[in-house]
Parts: structure tokens; C-alpha cells; sequence
């Protein structure tokens, strides 16, 4: 493995490592707020990396730029998580790959997903998750 490998994994890793302690406060609530909403965190994760006062402080802003910039880059790139179904009842797999190839069918005839740098329209990116939970919840009340 190369220099720039090497650093590219020490510095996935303390992304990981950051991203798992804000899960537990905030789960996957990135997948499904707003786009803006991100943007105004990284620019504030920017502010918070220039006003660092230690070289530990700065680390960690530089983490948590690079997790924000992680956020916005799947949202904008259309990303959509592969959920563990192993805990799902029986057929719930079924209807959440059903939501998702919904969901891509529809970003591909969306008008506003192909205009360049576009984020899509709402149903293109907001509720994924929230969307293929709720069956998950329906199917464990059947």
C-alpha cells in the first residue's frame, strides 16, 4: 500500500470513528434532511476549523469537515444506503427493494434530476430512509 493510501485510510478511519459517536446522538438523519441543512453545517465546521485553538481541536474540525462534506456529496450524488434487512419479518426485504427500484425509476424520468447540478425534486432525495423504515414498522405490526 502507498503513502497516500495509507493516509486515505488513517483518515477514513477517524472519519468512521467520529461518525459512529454523532450516530448515536443523531442516527441517519443526514440521509433525509434538508440539503441546506448540510451546507450551513459545513460552513459552520469551517468556522468552528478557523477558530480552533489547539492542534487536537483542529484534527477534529478537519474530521468534521471532511464527515460533512461525506453528507453532502452521497445526497447530491443520489446515494441510497443498503439497510441490513436480516432483522426484517419475512417479506419486508421484498417491498424495500420494491421502494427503492421506485425511487430510481423515478429519478430516471425526473425532469429536475437530469438539469446539470440539480438536487432533483423532493421526491427524489427526502424521506428514503423514513420511507423504507416505515414498511419495516408496518411489517413488524402484521
Amino acid at each position: 500500500m502507498n503513502p497516500t493510501e495509507q493516509g486515505l485510510e488513517q483518515f477514513a478511519e477517524a472519519m468512521k470513528q467520529k461518525m459512529s459517536i454523532k450516530r448515536k446522538q443523531y442516527g441517519d438523519s443526514w440521509l433525509t434532511c434538508d440539503i441546506e441543512f448540510l451546507r450551513d453545517r459545513l460552513a459552520g465546521e469551517i468556522k468552528e476549523y478557523e477558530n480552533a485553538f489547539t492542534h487536537r481541536e483542529e484534527m477534529g474540525e478537519l474530521v468534521d469537515m471532511a464527515n460533512c462534506c461525506m453528507m453532502l456529496y452521497n445526497r447530491m450524488a443520489g446515494f441510497i444506503p443498503v439497510l441490513d434487512t436480516s432483522s426484517s419479518p419475512n417479506g419486508s426485504e421484498d417491498k424495500i427493494q420494491e421502494r427503492i427500484d421506485e425511487i430510481l425509476e423515478h429519478r430516471r424520468n425526473c425532469p429536475e434530476w437530469a438539469k446539470p447540478n440539480s438536487r432533483g425534486c423532493p421526491d427524489c432525495h427526502y424521506g428514503l430512509v423514513g420511507q423504507l423504515e416505515r414498511i419495516r414498522e408496518e411489517e413488524a405490526h402484521d
